[in-house]
């Protein structure tokens, strides 16, 4: 019997196994295809070996690679292979190259991406068998004994026994006040060995490691626990039956208690570490960008119409909070006086948000606003929309958010559509991805800001910027 419990991984040592052998795999790769057909002195040897293990740890903790790695298809594991190696890779030639000044072949630049890969992809297959089947190299089969309700103890079996691939074995099963079962019925091929109060007796001459109890509060056999621990037996309370599942539900510490913390979405520190680098990182981008057009469009903004060649507006950020959101202004001096005469034109039948086709508003469109000027042209193509990069820079906005409302926007909103303001608004999100001006239901919008909201992650970030750039330069969906 075991003396004490060992805690399980979380945070970045959680699938540690897994990130031990990408860097594993890709050292071989390196010694075996590269490392061997170049002149390295040991210290640019040392160096290299450090920045690739540091790039492929770093990499999998803040991208959180394994997530859900038991669960995901070969398709799905080859892709991310694809990923993984790849920047491996890219990250290790260019070293190679512009900082140990060392010339690898094409050829070989090659040959080791597959290999790596190829490698990759097989060991991580495999492993997750051997996993499936309690072979992994850290773990040793725990008999449990399970304690649930009527309504719930098959579906809780059933759940038990699909997440544990084979490091758990049930002894027994324990249900409590049944009207559906008896001592001596087997329930999904176990036993239903006692009544909850005869347990600690029925332990003290049986073997068992663990017991996993899915109980109301108000049901938890409090003498009975206090029995066990003081024979050595660990319990496990289960706080919410579909907690594990939940991205927005979590057990922490709070103000000295344990309580359980619900949210729209709960992002692991890693995920927000990397998705805040990246913001940094492609605001930086964005921003040298935008000085660039600053000096070619802004003359053309101020020849069309004499004035100042941005636009603040105050709009709604993360948690209500007010920001100036700027851009390259692609309207005359005027427009928010003529947006009063203008609604009758919205597009948006709700009013919930403000669109127009042929808005005269915009530069150089006519009295109709059917002329294709230099403000049509701006908006066409999203360039009033590099300004925000310092934003981004700064905190207020991020690259993928949700659509920051104006303020009388924002008075109108119910209390559904608040939660999309959860997280910091973005340049680009789902919305502008989805068609942007091409949409003209509110509630879609909030439709897809909510999606958005509940699967953030850095993956998801990058294929909307990826679908921004293209639809941005196809002009799609702009008006």
């Amino acid at each position: 019997m075991r003396a004490m419990y060992k805690k399980r991984k979380t945070g970045w040592l959680e699938h540690f196994d897994y990130k031990i052998l990408n860097v594993i795999v890709v050292l071989a790769m390196f010694l075996l295809i590269i490392a061997r057909h170049l002149p390295f002195t040991m210290m640019q040897l040392i160096s290299s070996v450090c920045i690739l293990v540091m790039f492929v740890l770093l990499f999998d903790i803040m991208t959180e690679i394994h997530k859900d790695v038991m669960y995901r298809s070969i398709l799905k594991e080859f892709l991310l292979s694809i990923v993984n190696m790849g920047l491996a890779s890219a990250v290790i030639l260019l070293y190679l190259k512009h900082v140990a000044r060392m010339q690898v072949s094409v050829e070989m630049s090659w040959l080791f991406f597959l290999a790596s890969m190829g490698t990759n992809y097989i060991v991580m297959l495999i492993y997750k068998e051997l996993v499936k089947k309690g072979l992994s190299v850290y773990n040793s089969k725990r008999r449990m004994i399970i304690i649930a309700m009527d309504d719930n103890i098959v579906d809780f079996v059933r759940r038990v026994e699909s997440h544990s691939f084979g490091h758990i074995e049930i002894a027994g099963i324990v249900v409590i006040e049944s009207e559906k079962f008896e001592v001596g019925d087997t329930i999904m091929g176990h036993p239903f060995i006692c009544q909850i109060d005869d347990l600690p007796d029925y332990l003290l001459k049986k073997w068992v490691d663990e017991v996993f109890m899915n109980l109301p509060s108000r049901r938890a056999p409090r003498e009975v626990i206090s029995r066990l621990t003081e024979m050595g037996i660990t319990t496990h309370r289960a706080i919410d039956f579909s907690l594990e599942e939940d991205n927005n539900k979590m057990v922490e510490s709070l103000a000295g208690f344990t309580c359980l913390t619900e949210s729209v979405r709960i992002m692991q520190s890693t995920s927000f570490f990397a998705k805040r680098l990246m913001d940094i990182v492609g605001g930086l981008v964005g921003s040298v960008m935008a000085i660039i057009l600053t000096i070619i469009v802004g003359p053309l903004i101020f020849i069309t119409d004499p004035g100042p060649i941005f636009f603040a507006q105050p709009r709604i950020g993360k948690g209500g909070r007010v920001f100036k959101m700027i851009k390259f202004r692609s309207m005359y001096k005027d427009a928010e006086a003529r947006k009063a005469e203008l609604m009758k034109h919205n597009t948006v039948s709700d009013g919930m948000m403000f669109k127009m086709d042929n808005d005269p508003r915009i530069l150089g469109s006519g009295q109709d606003g059917t002329k294709k000027g230099i403000g049509w042209f701006i908006r066409k193509f999203s360039i009033d929309e590099f300004p925000q990069f310092f934003q981004v820079l700064k905190g207020d906005m991020s690259l993928v958010g949700t659509r920051p409302p104006t303020l009388d926007e924002w008075e109108k909103y119910g209390s559904s559509h608040r939660a999309r303001m959860a997280i910091r608004p973005g340049i680009t999100g789902m919305w502008q991805a989805s068609g942007r001006s091409d949409i003209t239901d509110f509630e879609e919008v909030i439709r897809l800001d909510m999606e958005y909201i509940r699967n953030m992650d850095l993956w998801f970030d990058i294929k909307l910027i990826l679908k921004t750039i293209k639809d941005q330069l196809r002009g799609a969906g702009a008006k």
